[in-house]
């Protein structure tokens, strides 16, 4: 019969099989967790990219938002600067007509009386000499030249004589009277007047007020008058332009927003100063800035 050796050879040996088989499952348990770490990693890297995506696009609103509220700060205070400069233009203009208005009388009663003419000793034939100068100083538009040789354009304050306001129709009862053009701020006159010497003024700032009255002025009798109109008519706006064509009256830009949150008019206004009817024209393409 062979022999088994002892018992105690017998326990070793079974003892060192169960450390292999124990070293074994544990290197196979270390390999599968490597593996499972391996096969999470990307996903917890795309986590962690997308993390940091989400936090930089929510640091990218947040900084728009900030810098759009400091655009809206800055044009808020642009706008109320510009409304400060516009007031205080206006507080000087109006101190200095009213200043003009009350030394005109005052300047008027202390100027002496013109001297006496005296009369011109009777000249023999001109020369051709004198002649030429003669037809020169015509043609300059008859104003006499002064002692430097140059023709003279001597300064008068005329006071202007307030009509009635004028009305489309014609009303029972006594007439209104036209309120004062003046003192006036931003509006426009056009630099040419009708065939009968009107000129027209046109809106404004008046007492802190935009309006977009009409007022004919005479530039024959000197004396003005408001004006009633009808149909579509220019909002109320300063700083604008106007220009006289014909029987035309044309008025276009200026400042007509009253908000920051209003735009701005770009349309062209028409009067018919027959009818005294507005006409708004639109026009295609990319107004001018202004």
């Amino acid at each position: 019969m062979p022999s088994l050796g002892s018992p105690l050879s017998f326990f070793r040996r079974r003892k060192a099989s169960v450390q292999v088989q124990d070293s074994q499952a544990a290197l196979v348990h270390q390999q599968q967790q490597q593996q499972v770490i391996q096969e999470q990693q990307p996903r917890r890297q795309q986590q962690q990219a997308s993390a940091t995506d989400r936090d930089a696009q929510a640091a990218r609103e947040r900084e728009m938002e900030q810098q759009g509220e400091r655009i809206e700060r800055e044009r808020e205070r642009l706008a109320l600067r510009r409304e400060t400069a516009q007031r205080e233009q206006f507080t000087f203009t109006n101190q200095q007509q009213q200043q003009m208005w009350s030394q005109a009388p005052q300047q008027r009663q202390l100027s002496p009386p013109p001297p006496p003419r005296e009369r011109e000793p009777k000249r023999g034939p001109l020369s051709s000499q004198q002649t030429q100068q003669q037809s020169q100083s015509q043609g300059s538009g008859g104003h006499k030249p002064s002692p430097t040789g140059r023709p003279a354009y001597p300064w008068s304050a005329r006071r202007l004589a307030i009509q009635p306001v004028s009305p489309l129709r014609r009303q029972p009862g006594p007439p209104v009277q036209s309120p004062s053009p003046f003192p006036r701020y931003g509006h426009s006159l056009p630099l040419t007047s009708t065939n009968n010497g009107e000129l027209f003024l046109f809106g404004g700032l008046v007492k802190e007020q935009i309006t977009n009255d009409l007022y004919s002025f005479s530039t024959r009798d000197h004396s003005v008058a408001l004006i009633e109109t009808k149909g579509a008519a220019p909002p109320p706006r300063v700083g604008h332009a106007s220009a006289l064509i014909g029987s035309v009256l044309i008025v276009w830009g200026g400042d007509t927003k009253t908000s920051p949150s209003e735009s701005r008019d770009d349309a062209l206004y028409f009067l018919n100063l027959g009818t005294m009817d507005w006409t708004r024209v639109s026009t295609p393409g990319r107004a001018p800035a202004g």
